[in-house]
């Protein structure tokens, strides 16, 4: 796994757009946050472009990611929000660069395309929480925000989880994830990759319980479950039920294809459509003894 160069002050950063329209207010305090945490900040050219719900059209959006990548001054690459539109541009963008002269791509949600295709192609990312929720004041949002500083940063990173297994050997492996339903839409396309050996974390917000069964369902038919180390469920927002309930929540749907694969499972990642977001490093070894998750390196 090829991991980007950590940041130091002064380095330049790109605030881009892969999925819905920006907020300009949101984008310029963005820019001010980072700048007072000592990077300089620069705007992708279409960032403030509009095509229906999208930021720009395709074009746009890829022609901004190619950009990014093609600038050696800027060393990451902030997504100002999720949404729609990610995978759209994936086949846009020309990637290849970057395993010369990787950088950080930061995101979450809808920007889980893109991380599962740098993991696809051996680049670590980084999912965290974006400019879109720069003006919410709560200490948990803000914190956010300060851990994906200490992220770019290279800061060391641990998390605490909950786990229902009295004891288990420690278990090491890369981990990947992101948005469930992000994840279910790249099945079988050139984004796709092998999970086995791999931490699987997993988040969503906005679905149906027999819908998010249908996911992993999916995904255990496709063999995605074979030899998957363990599954680090966060947070699932805003779920919804029909009006003929479909019976189990979520720690039972995810209890049981963790069971059927015989995967260990934990939940508390304190990733998703939370205020608590805190920064994942994707493709990165981690270990996990005691309920606590550390990288390796």
């Amino acid at each position: 796994m090829i991991i980007p160069p950590y940041l130091i002050s002064g380095d330049t950063i790109a605030i881009a757009a892969a999925s819905r329209v920006v907020d300009e207010l949101l984008l310029n305090r963005a820019k001010d946050f980072l700048e007072k945490a000592g990077f300089q900040v620069v705007f992708s050219p279409n960032i403030l472009a509009q095509y229906h719900q999208f930021a720009g059209t395709d074009s746009q959006r890829a022609a901004d990611i190619n950009w990014a990548i093609s600038d050696d001054n800027i060393k990451a690459i902030i997504f100002f929000r999720g949404g729609y539109g990610a995978a759209r541009i994936l086949d846009m963008v020309d990637w290849q660069p970057l395993l010369n002269k990787p950088k950080w791509f930061c995101g979450y949600s809808d920007v889980t395309a893109i991380h599962i295709h740098l993991q696809s192609i051996g680049i670590a990312s980084l999912h965290a929480t974006m400019p879109i929720h720069i003006a919410q004041t709560d200490e948990e949002s803000i914190l956010s925000f300060y851990a994906l500083i200490e992220a770019l940063k290279g800061e060391e990173i641990s998390y605490y989880l909950e786990s229902s297994i009295a004891s288990y050997l420690p278990i090491e492996g890369e981990l990947v994830g992101g948005n469930l339903s992000v994840i279910y839409s790249l099945l079988g396309s050139v984004s796709d990759f092998s999970w086995a050996g791999k931490v699987l974390f997993i988040e969503d917000i906005d679905e149906y319980y027999y819908h998010l069964d249908r996911i992993m369902n999916a995904l255990s038919r496709a063999g995605k479950f074979k030899k998957l180390k363990a599954l680090l469920v966060g947070n699932f927002k805003d779920i919804k039920d029909n009006t003929i309930p479909f019976g189990k929540n979520i720690a039972e749907i995810m209890q049981e294809y963790a069971l059927k694969h015989n995967i260990l499972i934990f939940f508390g990642m304190p990733v998703g459509h939370d205020k608590l977001n805190i920064p994942v490093k994707c493709g990165l070894q981690v270990k996990i003894e005691n309920d606590e998750i550390k990288y390796c390196v």
